[in-house]
């Protein structure tokens, strides 16, 4: 049994002896192993011509050799959004290939700024932007986001008599907002009386 570029698993036996008018059954997918690709199975020549074998028919006799097939692995993508959605001309993924980088999309919400895509929902670490060519396995990313301070102005004008606020009205704490705050509300005649 030849699995190059692949491995056994530990225990797995490269060789074995068949007895004829038995057969045998060849190692599965669970048995041998190569970073990064799935097991297609094994076949009768190096060119991978046929079909796959999976194991040594009862009729058979004499020696036998048998290459293993290694096709790319594909894997899945999931992203958790938190209140996101597709960033405008962005392409969406849901699997990538192993050797190729997949760059990831960037997400939009409304009053807030993206802060990149994590792979924990904690937050901890560096921002991922993409996944590597290296890079193997079903990966989950989350989206974190900072509420967006807008500033207010205030247009102070005059009362009725033409005379305008004097200058000693505090208003510091009615100079901005978050999109993060559930309400806000502007100085009322408390803050406003002169």
């Amino acid at each position: 049994l030849d699995p190059a570029p692949g491995e056994f698993a530990e225990g797995v036996p490269s060789a074995f002896t068949y007895e004829g008018g038995a057969g045998a059954n060849l190692p599965d997918a669970s048995q041998v192993f190569y970073e990064g690709h799935t097991f297609a199975g094994w076949f009768e020549d190096s060119s991978f011509a046929g079909l796959p074998v999976a194991s040594i028919s009862p009729e058979a006799r004499g020696d036998k050799r048998y290459f293993a097939k290694w096709d790319l692995g594909v894997y899945t993508i999931t992203f958790s959004p938190n209140g996101g959605t597709l960033g405008f001309e962005q392409t969406g993924v849901s699997s990538y290939t192993y050797g190729t980088p997949c760059p990831l999309p960037r997400y939009d919400r409304p009053g807030y700024e993206f802060l990149g895509w994590f792979d924990n929902a904690e937050f901890a670490g560096s921002a991922i932007t993409e996944i590597a060519a290296g890079q193997s396995g079903d990966k989950h990313y989350y989206a974190k986001w900072a509420p967006q301070t807008y500033a207010i102005s205030y247009q102070m004008g005059a009362d009725s008599a033409g005379a305008t606020p004097p200058e000693t009205i505090d208003l510091s704490a009615f100079e901005s907002y978050q999109t993060s705050d559930r309400s806000f509300l502007l100085p009322d005649d408390t803050v406003m009386q002169w």
